[in-house]
């Protein structure tokens, strides 16, 4: 039994805020002041996953496979300057055409990038839906890490007895569905900004 399945997730958003405070507003010092500041954020993941389950007699097994892409995008820019000309441009005439260098007040832009990749194997065995042994290894990588850090490995092992299928359970109307399991692994985090 043999299943492939491919999962795409985009995520987009949009900033946009204008500023103009009027010279005879009582928050100016007396000059025409506007501000522009503009954020966009893109963002995917996509996922390959590639699924293999068999079953002989008592024994259950499965085989699950990941590649998985994410990448980050956020671009920022702003500008803000005194001495607007006429109070009907706000903040949509912010150019060297209409405010002279000296009037500039603020100016930056930037480009942030960052991206994940991962690849997973994970192993499921079952015997006679009672006794479950599941192993698994991960390499991520993060672009926003060290040269020569960027991947690491995070491999993890669990144990699980489903009590629930043994005989002396079997009046136990009372329970579902009963399992004790141990389980061992590595993480790690990436969470750090990029270029740091």
């Amino acid at each position: 039994n043999l299943k492939y399945r491919v999962n795409f997730g985009p995520d987009i958003s949009s900033y946009r805020d204008g500023v103009y405070i009027d010279s005879a507003s009582v928050r100016s010092n007396g000059i025409n002041y506007a501000s522009l500041a503009k954020n966009q954020k893109t963002s995917y993941t996509l996922d390959h996953l590639l699924y293999y389950n068999n079953t002989i007699g008592k024994h259950d097994f499965g085989l699950t496979l990941l590649g998985s892409w994410t990448q980050y995008n956020t671009e920022d820019n702003s500008i803000a300057a005194n001495g607007i000309a006429f109070p009907s441009q706000k903040w949509n005439a912010l150019t060297s055409s209409y405010i002279s260098s000296a009037d500039l007040t603020n100016y930056s832009s930037g480009l942030t990038k960052s991206q994940l990749q991962s690849y997973m194997a994970r192993i499921n065995y079952t015997y006679n839906d009672r006794y479950i042994l599941t192993a698994s290894a991960r390499r991520d990588g993060a672009s926003q890490l060290a040269q020569g850090h960027k991947y690491s490995w995070f491999p993890s092992a669990a144990l699980a007895w489903r009590m629930s299928k043994e005989d002396w359970m079997a009046n136990a109307s009372w329970v579902n569905d009963l399992k004790l399991r141990f389980g061992v692994g590595v993480t790690g985090n990436s969470a750090i900004d990029a270029y740091a």
